[in-house]
């Protein structure tokens, strides 16, 4: 693994927070690599098919146990696609909830198939967690958020995305006391990720870990559990089995994977951990990958860094 030179790059791995666009699923489905990672997503989902994605409307994307899988697939899409570019730069991992399985994946410690079948477990426990025991997740300001948090019983913060913006989380009661008393955004997720109540899905990952080939990593990544480096295996299957029960420090993890960096790069559904991304730091270039025409500007970018 790279050591503690400063990266010239960060790539930053999307979470659950967008489905991918109707235009992007379609033109991954056009792509040799593309459609065949979204035809492992579909089949680790349980779906007849990749199309099954953009059928019905893509209803089936409100389920979080078809939406994880096909945001790793595209986020690794994206990665394969300028990994070579990558190759000569000095580059850090970092991953926003979910995007950590991308991350692990990107670093070199996992298989990108398996990496998409683990988020297949990991969708599905964290739904039939969040059905055994219903909450959510709310975005807020943090000043409303630590009032929120001294007025309101059994909340947690989920997620530290930006210096003013913090994720709650907590069951049915607690939300709906929260919702009604404060301004904020309620999260498209069923269950209050990151939180006790995943306890089920950290079980459900430590079983299929165990039966994974995990290395240590090749490419340098920080995780938002505690915002150090993943230095080998052991690391990586606590990143992956500890996450969906334990709150995301990104904010921080960011901080540290993009110190002196020159620019961003966002794999996977990018709309909103870019708008994240430009919070932490307004200075830094900013990219995204989605599109082929964004892959193109992110290839000139690149080679302008290498």
């Amino acid at each position: 693994m790279k050591g503690e030179r400063a990266s010239r790059v960060v790539v930053v791995f999307a979470g659950q927070g967008l489905a991918p666009s109707r235009a992007h699923l379609e033109a991954l489905l056009a792509d040799e690599s593309g459609a065949r990672q979204l035809e492992l997503a579909s089949r680790f989902a349980g779906l007849g098919g990749a199309k099954e994605f953009l059928a019905e409307g893509g209803r089936a994307l409100d389920r979080t146990a078809v939406l994880q899988p096909l945001v790793v697939a595209s986020s690794l899409v994206a990665f394969e696609s300028l990994a070579e570019l990558l190759v000569d730069v000095e580059t850090t991992l970092v991953g926003h909830s979910l995007g950590e399985v991308s991350a692990v994946a990107a670093c070199g410690a996992l298989a990108h198939d398996a990496a998409i079948e683990l988020a297949a477990v990991r969708g599905a426990a964290m739904e039939a967690a969040s059905l055994a025991a219903p909450g959510g997740l709310y975005a807020m300001r943090r000043e409303d958020a630590d009032r929120a948090r001294r007025e309101v019983d059994r909340l947690f913060v989920a997620l530290d995305n930006a210096p003013d913006e913090v994720v709650l989380g907590g069951d049915a009661d607690a939300l709906a006391g929260l919702t009604r008393r404060f301004p904020g955004a309620r999260l498209r997720v069923p269950g209050a990720f990151h939180g006790p109540s995943m306890a089920p899905a950290t079980v459900a990952m430590r079983a299929a870990c165990q039966a994974l080939e995990i290395a240590s990593p090749t490419r340098l990544m920080i995780t938002a559990l505690d915002c150090e480096p993943v230095a080998d295996a052991a690391l990586v299957r606590d990143v992956l089995t500890l996450g969906p029960s334990r709150p995301m420090r990104f904010r921080e993890a960011f901080g540290v994977a993009a110190r002196d960096a020159l620019m961003a790069l966002v794999c996977g559904p990018s709309r909103a951990i870019r708008a994240i991304v430009r919070q932490l730091a307004p200075a830094l270039r900013v990219l995204g990958c989605e599109t082929e025409r964004e892959r193109d500007d992110a290839r000139a970018a690149l080679r302008e860094v290498s």
